[in-house]
């Protein structure tokens, strides 16, 4: 193994994440009970902090 990667374990992480991402989204809008601006925008960051 030289620590490389390839497109293609570059695709599956970058797919890894943005199916957590949009897994942590999606749960953050149904436990909100307003959906706004500020709450996306916070959504969406923390979402983002919690995708591995």
């Amino acid at each position: 193994m030289t620590g490389r990667t390839t497109g293609r374990t570059t695709l599956l992480a970058t797919a890894e994440l943005l199916g957590w991402w949009t897994a942590l989204a999606v749960l953050w809008l149904v436990f909100i009970s307003a959906v706004d601006t500020l709450e996306l925008t916070v959504g969406a960051a923390v979402a983002g902090l919690g995708a591995p």
